[in-house]
């Protein structure tokens, strides 16, 4: 299900195209073929460009992407690119250069919305040496690793985030000592959060493999994006980030739980008695205790004695 956001994530949209392109405004024949298909793909993709063809529409067609993925698998298992039936474009051997691909490793992600494909694809990119020629026979020149750890972090705004830092910290530990490629922890809690690593392309690694994983989750996302600043985050709440080192290693922490809207008090006299609630959401676990006893405290601390708690 190529046209299905989990797939694209954010742009381009893929769609079912039609191989004639339907203007604005109107619907289309009965005579108006959607691109499904080995021979319809084809037909969109040699399309004049003015008129949409080429890669003009084919990007953005699910099923051009299904063909080529199909068409890739066969060349790997045989050897053999297929090309249209009766024609002269199939490639038959490694000796006629085979199709120029590159492949960029997920991992075991599920959800590509929050990673940095470019990074991850200029990464890829990168790995490719000056040993194969262009289609002119030319040698490629490709821009070297990175020779340091690139970090990026997500920012302090939005209502995503990790509200209680020493959880996050026991988190990565716990994940760095497994291994499952990702993990979800806390979820449907106020500490909500996704951490994953994704090997260098083309390796089997594990977590295990990993260099220096708890530092990275912690020194470097959990403490090095976010910290402590009483102004903008008064609550040193995490907001997430990745990490890609220079052998190509991505380390990923991205919050999971939106927080929502701040929390509010009501009071009210009556008789010779105060009465107060206090609404909200996503208050620290740790800090509100068992049935709201560290909040009972902190109250204490200015009035007593309360005489209901509920």
């Amino acid at each position: 299900m190529m046209h299905t956001r989990l797939v694209y994530g954010d742009q381009p949209e893929i769609i079912d195209e039609w191989v004639d392109p339907i203007p604005k405004g109107q619907t289309h024949g009965l005579k108006d073929y959607k691109a499904y298909g080995a021979d319809m793909v084809r037909l969109l993709a040699k399309r004049e460009i003015k008129n949409g063809g080429g890669a003009t529409r084919a990007s953005t067609n699910a099923d051009s992407y299904a063909i080529l993925a199909n068409a890739l698998w066969w060349w790997d298992v045989t050897g053999y690119f297929p090309g249209v039936p009766g024609k002269s474009d199939s490639v038959q051997a490694e000796s006629d250069g085979g199709p120029v691909t590159l492949h960029v490793n997920l991992g075991n992600v599920t959800d590509v919305r929050n990673m940095d494909l470019t990074n991850m694809f200029d990464l890829e990119l990168s790995g490719y040496g000056n040993g194969t020629p262009d289609l002119e026979g030319n040698p490629q020149t490709t821009a070297p690793l990175p020779s340091a750890n690139s970090q990026k972090c997500h920012g302090i705004s939005g209502n995503t985030f990790v509200l209680n830092s020493g959880i996050a910290e026991q988190n990565a530990k716990a994940f760095c000592s497994q291994s499952t490629m990702s993990m979800q922890y806390g979820g449907g809690t106020i500490n909500d959060m996704q951490l994953s690593i994704t090997a260098p392309p083309g390796t089997n690694k594990a977590v295990a493999d990993s260099p220096d994983c708890v530092s990275k989750f912690t020194n470097g996302l959990i403490h090095g994006c976010d910290g402590d600043d009483p102004k903008k985050n008064p609550y040193n709440s995490k907001y997430g980030g990745n990490i890609t080192t220079s052998n190509r290693w991505i380390f990923s922490f991205e919050p999971r739980a939106n927080q929502g809207v701040a929390n509010n008090c009501n009071t009210q006299y009556k008789f010779s008695v105060d009465t107060f609630d206090i609404r909200g959401n996503n208050f620290d676990p740790i800090k509100l205790g068992n049935n709201g006893e560290g909040l009972k405290k902190q109250i204490e601390g200015c009035s007593k004695p309360i005489v209901h708690w509920e």
